[in-house]
């Protein structure tokens, strides 16, 4: 009989793969099971080619696995490379922060400077000397 039809018959089996083996410590207890054992076949390799099945499986899922790995490891060198760039732009942007600061301090004692008295009175004999010298005003 085949697993494809069970109440057909089939030829017999090409290459036997499977065996039952009953074992007993006594033969009488053995001869008195076997007449109720029947022999079990699978012509058509059903349990085979589910091993083959279940194997074919198991490999793919192992590549993926080791896919996923490999992804996994790249995502990590992605990030570690993105925390450096980071660190550095971050530090890059202390630096500008900080040269800023400088430029607006300086700005900042400049306007102090321009308002003072003395700058004012100074200012008028500045850009008369500056007109006789032929210069801009604001140079």
């Amino acid at each position: 009989m085949s697993e494809a039809a069970a109440t057909a018959a089939s030829p017999g089996h090409a290459r036997p793969l499977y065996f039952i083996v009953l074992a007993s410590a006594s033969a009488p207890r053995l001869s008195a099971i076997a007449p109720r054992v029947s022999v079990l076949a699978d012509r058509d390799e059903w349990v085979h080619q589910d091993y083959e099945k279940v194997m074919s499986d198991l490999t793919a899922t192992h590549r993926l696995a080791h896919d996923l790995d490999v992804c996994l490891e790249q995502a990590g060198e992605q990030r570690a490379d993105l925390i450096r760039e980071h660190g550095e732009r971050e530090s890059s942007h202390e630096a500008e922060r900080a040269r800023l600061s400088g430029e607006i301090e300086r700005q900042q004692h400049e306007i102090a400077r321009r308002a003072s008295f003395k700058w004012w009175v100074a200012l008028p004999i500045r850009r008369a000397w500056l007109a006789i010298k032929g210069k801009p005003p604001w140079g």
